[in-house]
């Protein structure tokens, strides 16, 4: 009896995470999320896209090596991008110039928003990035 009602609950959680990575896939705006160790746990479409990184090849990859974020100003790397974020401080976001650079090299501007995840306690479970808009140049945006 436990075990049928265990096997019940996996199939609930598989067809509920099913539709949120549906979701998540089919949205026109890039977006990733992670662990509450900043492990890549999805990427959907536009970010696949954007990162030039196939969806299958980056869970467990931590976000700097997945999304390589440069201030265009100052060209230096971005990195502990979700410091605050993962600790529940704070929503985060990038400087105002900011590259994101494909696992080929290809620039684009970016600008984005990072969430905590929060469990019923409030404790961050997760992130999750959404870059606002991308564009080739900074004019454009």
């Amino acid at each position: 009896r436990a075990e049928s009602q265990l096997n019940e609950v996996n199939k609930a959680l598989n067809k509920e995470r099913q539709q949120l990575l549906a979701l998540l896939s089919s949205m026109g705006e890039a977006v990733v999320a992670t662990d509450s160790q900043g492990r890549v746990i999805l990427l959907n479409r536009m970010m696949e896209e954007w990162t030039a990184w196939p969806r299958e090849r980056v869970h467990g990859r931590a976000l700097d090596e997945v999304c390589q974020l440069l201030d265009a100003r100052t060209g230096q790397a971005i990195t502990n991008l979700l410091g605050d974020v993962l600790s529940g401080q704070e929503n985060g976001g990038l400087p105002s110039q900011t590259l994101l650079v494909g696992r080929h090299g290809q620039e684009r501007f970016v600008s984005c928003v990072m969430a905590p995840i929060l469990n019923e306690d409030g404790e961050s479970l997760e992130t999750i990035s959404k870059p606002l808009k991308g564009c080739d140049s900074f004019a454009e945006r």
